[in-house]
């Protein structure tokens, strides 16, 4: 089988655990888009509804050159979520499918 877990996950949930992955310092929104090699529109549409749920901070800046650029970053919520969604899998693992 060729299937990996990330594949029965929702696109939301994805972001989130790879946003949480780069802890206090987020990651940059190129980046983000980048290493999911999701388009920036499902990103943007994405990340907004973690944001609106208080899951993620999106923080704008300019770089040097004044352009925008946007950061995620977990929020104290969002890690609590993340928190319950590995006990929920430790859990999973402790008991033996027979």
């Amino acid at each position: 089988m060729d299937e990996t877990i990330e594949e029965f996950l929702s696109t939301p949930l994805k972001l989130l655990l790879i946003i949480a992955k780069y802890g206090d310092n987020g990651i940059a929104q190129y980046d983000l888009i980048y290493n999911t090699r999701m388009s920036s529109g499902t990103v943007l549409k994405h990340t907004k509804l973690l944001a609106d749920k208080g899951l993620i901070q999106i923080i704008e800046t300019k770089t040097e050159v004044g352009s925008k650029k946007k950061i995620f970053k977990i929020t104290e919520k969002g890690k609590r979520v993340v928190e319950e969604i590995n006990k929920l899998l430790n859990d999973i693992n402790v008991v033996e499918v027979t």
